[in-house]
């Protein structure tokens, strides 16, 4: 017989908020089959049983609710605020997974919907499932942001620090070798007119931000003033 411990325990959750990484971005939520909060609309997620990590658990309950199954998620936030849930005290760790574009889905198990939503149409949510879907967004269009420096590296001897660590003779420290002279094709285009980087940037850039404008909206249009901490800092960022 296991140990019973003398005090009370809270339910540990995970869940997967799954998102597309369109011009016109949609999220994946769940309409709940059972209460509480029966007919609500939600995150895919659930309870962790006792022989799974959180991890396996978010990924879980999304394949086991809308029949699609994430293959690489990031952890993004820990909700343990004591009045989150009304109904039992829950501590939630979720996850986030972005895909190019949206997989089929159909409601099973504990949801009898499934669909994609833009965040122009996302409807009612349960729980504290907005100011999540909120934190989603900072998280998403800090994504965008790192992806997009990261197709504008046309130098590795550009990056700070990183052109300091090599060595005369072209290895780093841990003695990868590297060619900063050769392929320059590769990385600035045609040499004749000098545009095919230019363009690919400048059609990145424009769709880059249709995005950033849809995100900045809001999930409702109406973002909260005030907030305070990691997420915030991060929308204050995106807001020069």
């Amino acid at each position: 017989m296991g140990y019973t411990y003398d005090y009370p325990r809270p339910a540990v959750t995970a869940a997967c908020l799954v998102i597309t990484e369109e011009t016109i971005p949609k999220v994946l939520l769940v309409q709940r089959r059972e209460e509480p909060c029966k007919g609500s609309w939600t995150i895919p997620g659930g309870l962790v049983k006792e022989n799974e990590s959180l991890e396996q658990c978010a990924c879980r309950c999304v394949y086991e609710e809308t029949g699609y199954n994430p293959l690489f998620i990031e952890q993004l936030h820990t909700y343990s605020e004591v009045d989150r849930d009304p109904y039992d005290r829950t501590i939630t760790t979720v996850y986030i997974c972005i895909l190019k574009r949206p997989s089929l889905v159909m409601g099973q198990g504990d949801a009898a919907q499934a669909e994609w939503f833009t965040f122009q149409t996302i409807p009612t949510l349960a729980f504290d499932h907005k100011e999540i879907l909120d934190d989603a967004l900072s998280f998403f269009r800090f994504h965008l942001e790192a992806d997009l420096e990261k197709r504008k590296m046309l130098d590795p001897a550009s990056i700070p620090g990183w052109g300091a660590s090599l060595h005369p003779n072209g290895e780093n420290d841990e003695g990868y070798s590297f060619d900063l002279e050769g392929d320059e094709d590769e990385f600035e285009g045609d040499e004749e007119d000098g545009t095919e980087m230019h363009e690919e940037d400048e059609m990145y850039d424009d769709e880059l931000g249709d995005i950033k404008d849809v995100l900045n909206s809001g999930v409702d249009g109406n973002r909260d003033k005030g907030e305070k901490g990691f997420f915030a800092s991060l929308k204050r960022f995106f807001k020069k």
